[in-house]
């Protein structure tokens, strides 16, 4: 078995990611489980590609797994903690389109499971400093000084298309929301538990894993195809247990659609930032937290999105095979 997921590293990542997640995102559509175990275990189920792919890379480099440097172990666990159990006391004011439970719903059930979730976040953190880790894509997840005008961009670019696409539409008169920021200062809790949890932590198994793996054999356009689809069938689930809706299939299909621009844009910030997981991790928590929370002229906004997405694929020859150096990844080579 173990020759065999080395042989094919993809689809092992692939079989791991899918088992892992699909066994504990269903778990609420075959059993009735209270509202806030339904939403901890929806939790710990999106941990799926960044186990999957630590283990892919763990059996590749020969090492045991453990954990590697114990301060950034605690230091993550109780950031993760802390950001989640704020995310959950402030639920009401920062609940958008995920119904998420109050801190006083939680009950003993999920604490565990909780504490799970913060043991795989500063276990994956402490693998940073890991030197015989092969191909250890998670030090790029530090941060650098060096990658910082990616972090910038990351931060920007969507907040960028959506207010640009309000005052646009103010200028000709078009359809737009009735607000321009809803939310409060307490985003900052969502952001984070995104970044952390909730979205962001994908990114060590989309990017840092099965982009680095594909873009060995094709072009980026190609590889961001691939990813999209899978990344779209993976969240199937998400619409059968009632995280997103219970519409099945069906309500799964858009996702394909729009899901391939989106990590077009993420395939480029991978490669222009020199692998940055923090980069990428950042634009997905921030893109997770400006739906129903930034202002915008619907149909401008895909007009923008659609321009950035030209220039991504125009700036970085997204066609032409990268010459994919795999020799190291991490904040130095940023």
């Amino acid at each position: 078995m173990k020759q065999l997921l080395l042989r094919y590293p993809v689809t092992g990542y692939l079989l791991i990611t899918f088992a892992y997640t699909y066994s504990i995102w269903f778990l609420p559509v075959l059993i009735d489980l209270p509202a806030d175990l339904a939403y901890t275990t929806n939790i710990l189920g999106g941990a799926g590609p960044l186990l999957a792919a630590l283990i892919l890379t763990a059996l590749r480099s020969g090492v045991r797994l453990q954990i590697g440097s114990m301060k950034l172990f605690v230091f993550f666990f109780l950031f993760a903690a802390f950001v989640l159990l704020m995310r959950l006391y402030f639920s009401e004011q920062l609940n958008n389109t995920v119904t998420v439970p109050g801190l006083q719903q939680i009950g003993w059930a999920s604490v565990p499971v909780l504490a799970a979730v913060f043991f795989i976040v500063g276990f994956n953190a402490s693998q940073a400093t890991n030197i015989r880790m092969q191909e250890n894509y998670i030090r790029s997840f530090l941060f650098s000084r060096a990658a910082a005008k990616w972090y910038l961009l990351a931060f920007g670019i969507i907040p960028f298309i959506y207010l640009s696409s309000y005052i646009l539409g103010v200028v000709f008169s078009l359809p737009l929301s009735d607000y321009i920021f809803k939310g409060s200062p307490l985003i900052i809790f969502s952001f984070f538990t995104t970044l952390l949890m909730t979205g962001g932590n994908e990114e060590f198994g989309w990017r840092g894993f099965m982009q680095k793996e594909l873009q060995k054999k094709y072009n980026p356009l190609i590889v961001a195809f691939i990813i999209s689809f899978f990344w779209s069938l993976w969240h199937l689930p998400l619409h059968y247990n009632g995280i997103y809706s219970t519409g099945g299939y069906q309500d799964l299909l858009p996702r394909f659609v729009w899901l391939f621009p989106i990590t077009i844009g993420f395939t480029w910030l991978y490669n222009r930032s020199s692998y940055s997981m923090l980069a990428v991790c950042i634009l997905h928590a921030v893109l997770n937290n400006s739906i129903n929370r930034l202002g915008y002229s619907a149909t401008l906004t895909w007009v923008i999105f659609g321009l950035v997405i030209l220039f991504c694929i125009v700036e970085g020859k997204m066609w032409k095979r990268r010459d994919y150096h795999t020799a190291a990844y991490g904040a130095e080579n940023v």
